[in-house]
């Protein structure tokens, strides 16, 4: 039972944003650029920038996506015990911004960008998992026998989870053929959710007429967290072959809850405690290797 606990509060969590540059948009594999985008994908590759100086680089994206649940729970009276629960996630400018400057065998850089989460969702119909939560009451208030018309659930859900990065480091151009990188990303997570439920009864029933409340849960919670990746790279140019090699290690992370209003049954209280105030949840972000290799066909 704890394991489905954990499962429904954090799957699908914090996510790594790889498109750090709008060049990712026209190819996916940029884990051997020699450009300005190599700042993220192949911070070794910038030892061999063509020439010394500053570059820049500045980028905005946009994301919408539909994040929609098709949740079965047993105590649920529709067809099957499943219900249908449809998000709409949007992010209309997502900022990135890299430099790098190069002298001679040595190239300083640094960016800022949103390096993981999923943006800002909402969900008007509400979240199965708050719905789950007060079917036990409507049930013992029905005496078990529950259809759709003798109760109203009005629900809804915001969440949001974002982690800015800003990265800073050094290259360094060994020989002709060899680039080497350290350095490091700290990540800041900013995020929480708001979100209120209201189950009252629809047709009246012993004891209990309609419009009589059953359950209310309000949650209003903000969070927000750090940690620090290191960085290390290789990059090896063999003429028009070039091989390069990324990793970043885990980032340890703890989300602190700044809850400014939790209420809820007591039958809730076991799902609710994650977002008590006060609460620190770790929320690491995993390590990633990243090997690409690249062939200049053309100079274009």
């Amino acid at each position: 039972m704890e394991k489905e606990k954990l499962h429904r509060f954090f799957a699908g969590g914090l996510l790594t944003n790889t498109n750090q540059h709008v060049a990712f948009l026209r190819m996916l594999a940029r884990g051997a650029s020699i450009d300005i985008d190599g700042v993220y994908s192949n911070p070794a590759g910038l030892a061999f920038l063509p020439g010394d100086g500053l570059y820049l680089s500045l980028n905005g994206q946009s994301a919408y996506q539909t994040r929609n649940i098709d949740m079965t729970f047993p105590l649920f009276p529709e067809d099957g015990h499943r219900r249908y629960y449809k998000g709409k996630a949007s992010a209309p400018f997502i900022p990135s911004f890299q430099g790098a400057y190069k002298k001679g065998d040595w190239t300083i850089s640094g960016s800022f960008a949103v390096g993981g989460g999923g943006g800002k969702a909402s969900f008007d119909d509400g979240l199965g998992m708050f719905d789950s939560m007060v079917m036990g009451q409507i049930y013992q208030a029905a005496s078990g026998k529950v259809t759709p018309n003798m109760y109203t659930i009005n629900s809804a859900m915001d969440g949001s989870q974002f982690i800015y990065g800003v990265q800073l480091g050094l290259s360094y151009k060994v020989n002709d053929w060899l680039g080497v990188f350290a350095g490091g990303r700290m990540n800041y997570f900013s995020g929480g959710y708001e979100g209120f439920l209201t189950a009252k009864v629809k047709a009246d029933l012993p004891g209990m007429p309609a419009g009589t409340e059953l359950a209310g849960i309000e949650l209003d919670c903000d969070q927000t967290g750090w940690g620090l990746t290191p960085i290390i790279g290789v990059d090896a140019k063999f003429g028009k072959l070039n091989l390069a090699a990324k990793y970043e290690f885990k980032a340890n992370m703890n989300i602190e809850n700044n809850t400014h209003k939790l209420e809820f049954p007591d039958a809730a209280a076991a799902y609710m405690a994650p977002y008590q105030h006060g609460v620190n949840t770790p929320s690491d972000l995993p390590s990633m290797l990243s090997v690409a290799a690249s062939y200049e066909f053309l100079p274009s």
